[in-house]
């Protein structure tokens, strides 16, 4: 497919959106698929924390059933999250569906169905802004954990599907911006006690590092050229709050 730059014209507010919390129950029509022999390894591990029929729905084949899976996923995580949110102590049960959240992202994160890929990125707006460390994470290990689905992410930003490029754009803008943008850690959560303040600078080294090719998320020419297309939108809107004196430093780095 050939590429065309990320405009401004598909709306991302839907994404903005708070979180559903709700119960852990799952949206589909029918059965989830049987669970392929490929798929077996993996669900195996997934089935113990999600359950049978959400694990099903989460490696269907049928990509409705695999968006309707993501949904019930952020519900689940969204309610464990708040019932958790008053609590400074840590919750073993909650750090398994943490982190096998984000297994199951750094899968669903390279969907090439947009609705899969836009449930993807929704779960990862519920696990970023309602997380609350350190009560069961420590804030290397959010950021260690969060690395992988990031570089995902800027490589979908030269995605030939337009609305995937605008979208991953958009996310990754707000990523840039910190505690300031809408995907900023702990966004969400309504109470007093201090969470994760992370610097914006994080977010930049993440997109810009050197070596950031050869983090598994894709090949070479694909993380240059997502990153070319963030710079190149940065850039063009002419974005104060990013355009800072460390993010320009960054910018000459990557180019040399």
């Amino acid at each position: 497919a050939s590429y065309s730059s990320p405009s401004t014209e598909y709306n991302t507010k839907q994404l903005w959106t708070l979180p559903e919390i709700g119960g852990p129950e799952i949206y589909f029509s029918g059965a989830p698929d049987t669970i392929s022999r490929d798929n077996w390894s993996l669900a195996s591990s997934w089935i113990s924390i999600l359950g049978r029929d959400l694990t099903g729905c989460l490696l269907s084949k049928d990509w409705s059933q695999r968006e309707a899976g993501l949904k019930g996923l952020s519900r689940s995580l969204a309610y464990a999250l708040s019932q958790h949110r008053h609590s400074s102590a840590g919750d073993p049960q909650l750090e398994k569906l943490w982190r096998t959240t984000v297994e199951v992202l750094l899968r669903s994160l390279e969907d090439k169905i947009f609705r899969v890929y836009q449930g993807a990125l929704k779960s990862l707006q519920t696990l970023i802004t309602l997380t609350h460390c350190p009560c069961f994470l420590s804030e290397a290990e959010f950021k260690s954990l969060l690395k992988p689905l990031i570089q995902r992410i800027l490589i979908k930003c030269s995605d030939g599907k337009k609305r995937i490029a605008d979208l991953s754009y958009s996310v990754v803008s707000e990523l840039c911006r910190g505690n300031s943008g809408e995907l900023a850690p702990g966004k969400h959560i309504y109470h007093e006690r201090p969470h994760l303040r992370i610097e914006n600078e994080y977010f930049h080294r993440i997109i810009f590092e050197p070596g950031g090719e050869s983090s598994g998320a894709g090949a070479k020419w694909q993380w240059v050229l997502g990153v070319s297309v963030v710079l190149d939108r940065i850039l063009e809107d002419n974005d104060e709050e990013l355009l800072n004196q460390n993010f320009a430093l960054m910018i000459i780095n990557f180019a040399f």
